[in-house]
């Protein structure tokens, strides 16, 4: 909770992302085989623009969990803001085989897959690119560029307190 909560304020307080990636670490540790946690670091690496502390927690994700879609189109949407259209797209191939019996999401997966087929066919070899679609929430991605806005001045945020520390 306090990871995602120092996410939000990423772009408003300084030093919350150093903050988010510190608890979301700490959640790491507390419970090393939760996908879910890796996805989130992942999330706040790639709202960063990090794409390969980003693609490595999607990866650890998607070894903990093969069957998790969640995992590989992170990843996938990761590797394209890199410019690995060809990675991405096989990670866009595995969603669409795990989620073939949730239309909604087959539908959505389905159409990036055939936007970024068209975008390999016209893209040059090398370099990131932006994304043509902006991706949605049903499996869990998003999209850094328009999560916040920027606030100037930062405001100051106090780092987290020690849970060793008692009150008196």
């Amino acid at each position: 909770n306090l990871a995602s909560i120092y996410r939000s304020l990423i772009g408003f307080g300084q030093n919350a992302d150093n903050f988010a990636i510190l608890a979301n670490q700490q959640a790491i540790t507390l419970d090393p085989n939760n996908p879910a946690e890796y996805i989130n670091l992942g999330g706040i690496y790639y709202q960063l623009g990090q794409w390969d502390n980003a693609i490595r927690q999607f990866q650890i994700a998607a070894t903990l969990k093969p069957d998790l879609a969640n995992a590989y189109y992170n990843l996938g949407h990761a590797l394209q803001e890199k410019g690995n259209l060809a990675d991405a797209m096989t990670q866009y191939e595995t969603v669409r085989r795990l989620v073939a019996n949730d239309k909604p999401n087959f539908d959505k997966i389905s159409k990036e897959i055939e936007d970024l087929k068209k975008r390999i066919a016209g893209a040059p070899a090398q370099g990131p690119t932006p994304s043509s679609s902006t991706p949605e929430q049903p499996l869990g991605i998003s999209n850094p560029s328009s999560q916040l806005p920027p606030q100037n001045p930062p405001v100051k945020i106090p780092p987290p307190i020690e849970a060793t520390k008692s009150s008196r």
